[in-house]
């Protein structure tokens, strides 16, 4: 069996087995290396640095600390736990070196005297890319790209492939030469279908397929201060942009690229929080139609209701693609207020909406609110395995029944699904043990 990531590559095994092996030897640290390796190539970043901090918590090996440590700086997100201490003779002070580290920081001279402590370890991919990293935080531009076009390591290339090319077009850019010079000799792969608008414009730029007008402000584009915060976040890195971008205190240019307000904005919702987010995005002199949608669900959920609820009344009765997901979001807001009637009524007056999963899942749980149980299970049913809640449901309802290999199915999907909850795995062991129990 193969699976397919986010990023539209082929896994080699279900997720389910990798959460398996792990389950059935917790000591082993080959296994949580593995799952953290599926979820990294799944672009699931935050799960992949807390597994890796699992692994450090177990073994107490160093290198699995770092992994957490550069995963976890990376994605943006702050683990669950402190970083583990190792007990390895000279990563024992690098680690501790580097849980010190502020947030702000990718590297300093004391992680540089500490790393001395381990053989090779200037050479591991993570370090070359945090030095990297350094030297762009702190403008030293001319370093940083040398040290892209003479000293980055093949295995740092690959521990995020394209992400170096497209760093050094910038740099190449700032310098004031031809930003494709870096790419003279060499083949992009095409973006996978999920892949950022970012990505997908800068392929079609290096590959001189988009118009003259896109190419040109693609060139342009990669001249400005901005754009390194840009293809950090648009590359999947959004901790790294916002240390660079120095979090909510970043000026975006009113002639930005259309996604860059809200993917900069995003990026400082997942690390800081909804205040930090609104702020930022209430600072701007214009917003584009997906931050101002953003900024609207923010003011809903940070008090200021009225607002925010006027704010997405105007994008839902709009023309804009956007309508759908400010009318979902306007029925939601209704139906936790207790408005089922109201929440029906708006996701129905937007047919794209009431069509969608998003607005066939919104309608079964406003018929339960209602009580109308037959259209929620009609409903559910319906969708099946297109759909977490339905399956959820379905489970529920299949295991109240005592229909347990009904209930056995639908929880299985979710456990492959969602290999990162253990919820639905216990549910699994707690359906086998409900059916023994029945049986005579």
């Amino acid at each position: 069996m193969r699976t397919f990531c986010r990023s539209g590559r082929k896994s080699r095994k279900p997720p389910l087995d990798y959460v398996a092996a792990v389950v059935s030897e917790r000591k082993n640290p080959l296994h949580r290396d593995q799952l953290a390796s599926f979820y990294l190539r799944c672009g699931n970043l935050p799960a992949a640095a807390e597994t890796w901090r699992d692994a450090a918590a177990e073994t107490h090996l160093g290198v699995y600390a770092l992994k957490s440590w550069f995963w976890s700086r990376m994605a943006g997100v702050r683990l669950s736990q402190a970083l583990p201490p190792s007990q390895q003779q000279g990563w024992h002070d690098f680690i501790a070196a580097l849980a010190a580290t502020p947030e702000d920081v990718f590297w300093s001279a004391r992680l540089d005297v500490e790393l001395g402590g381990i053989r090779g370890g200037g050479e591991r991919p993570e370090i070359v890319w945090l030095r990297l990293l350094e030297a762009l935080r702190t403008q030293d531009l001319s370093a940083a790209r040398k040290r892209l076009e003479t000293g980055f390591s093949p295995a740092a290339e690959a521990l995020w492939p394209n992400l170096a090319l497209r760093l050094l077009t910038h740099l190449t850019a700032r310098a004031g030469q031809d930003p494709r010079l870096p790419l003279a000799g060499r083949e992009l792969p095409a973006p996978p279908d999920s892949a950022h608008p970012f990505v997908v414009e800068f392929s079609r730029w290096a590959k001189r397929k988009g118009d003259v007008a896109s190419d040109q402000r693609m060139t342009e584009w990669l001249a400005r201060p901005t754009a390194l915060t840009g293809i950090l976040f648009a590359s999947g890195w959004a901790g790294a942009a916002l240390v660079v971008g120095h979090g909510g205190s970043l000026v975006a240019e009113a002639d930005a690229p259309e996604w860059f307000d809200y993917g900069y904005a995003k990026s400082l919702l997942s690390r800081d929080g909804k205040e930090p987010a609104r702020k930022w995005l209430a600072a701007l002199p214009a917003r584009s139609g997906a931050a101002e949608m953003l900024f609207g669900e923010l003011l809903l959920t940070t008090g200021a209701v009225d607002q925010g609820l006027a704010t997405l009344q105007k994008i839902a009765g709009g023309d804009s693609p956007l309508a759908s997901r400010a009318a979902w979001t306007l029925a939601l807001a209704e139906l936790d207020r207790g408005n089922s009637a109201k929440a029906r009524q708006i996701t129905l007056a937007v047919p794209p909406l009431a069509a969608s999963l998003p607005g066939k899942e919104l309608l079964a749980r406003i018929a339960l609110a209602e009580g109308a149980r037959p259209e929620t299970l009609r409903i559910y049913q319906e969708l099946g395995g297109q759909s977490a809640d339905a399956m959820i449901f379905l489970s529920k309802e299949a295991f109240a029944a005592g229909e347990f290999a009904q209930a056995r199915k639908w929880t299985i999907l979710l456990a492959r699904r969602f290999p990162e909850q253990p919820e639905f795995r216990q549910n699994l062991i707690a359906i086998d043990t409900a059916e023994k129990g029945k049986k005579p």
